[in-house]
């Protein structure tokens, strides 16, 4: 019941998402799906900040379509609303890193959106708005580290997503982790998009159908 309750809470922008069967919805339909970056106090996290647009970020990563921002006042992140293992809600970036270094770096570059605008105090990150109603986590994606052996992989797959099998973000290829954040403060760490969210509600959508 409690994560049934959790994933409720996020289907209203999903299911919004999902009238949109003309083409012309399709701006509107785009506009959910990422979310709003804020910027948090690592020392009292119950203060926060709107992070600005940081026109430096924009140039590096306006050339991959699934981390594009906004040109408008505040950072925007592409993204999907997912679960982490814990049945928090993050935002999934889908754009799959070169490798973990690299995943950390973006999150380095978010990171310091906020800490040059308010202050190196304000070091944690999350997202809000749109696709993550509530505070959500920014997850990112990179392939598994090659020490780790395929065989534990697969294990750990298979046990750690057992109680929602088919609906998997991570797989024995690819990893995920949360920018660091107020639940999760070093990377990597067990806070990224672990369950899929818009298929489960697509799913929901369409067995009712039946």
């Amino acid at each position: 019941m409690k994560n049934f309750l959790k994933i409720a809470l996020i289907s209203f922008p999903i299911l919004t998402t999902f009238t949109a069967q003309a083409n012309v919805f399709a701006p509107l339909v785009e506009n959910f799906k990422g979310s709003y970056l804020f910027c948090v106090n690592e020392k009292n996290t119950y203060k926060w900040k709107w992070a600005a647009k940081n026109e430096n970020f924009n140039n590096k990563y306006k050339g991959i379509k699934k981390i594009t921002t906004h040109s408008e006042e505040w950072t925007w992140l592409k993204g999907s609303p997912s679960l982490n293992k814990h049945f928090n809600i993050v935002l999934d970036i889908k754009h799959e890193f070169q490798s973990m270094n690299e995943a950390k770096e973006f999150c380095e570059e978010l990171k310091n959106i906020c800490t040059s605008q308010y202050g190196d105090d304000y070091s944690l990150v999350g997202v809000s708005s749109y696709a993550v109603p509530g505070w959500g986590l920014v997850s990112v994606r990179y392939p598994t580290p090659v020490v780790e052996t395929e065989s534990t992989a697969q294990n750990d797959y298979a046990s750690e997503t057992e109680p929602l099998l088919g609906y998997e973000v991570e797989n024995i290829k690819s990893k995920t982790s949360s920018c660091p954040n107020w639940n999760y403060k070093e990377f990597p760490n067990a806070g990224g998009a672990k369950y899929d969210v818009e298929r489960m509600i697509t799913d929901r959508l369409f067995s009712q159908k039946k």
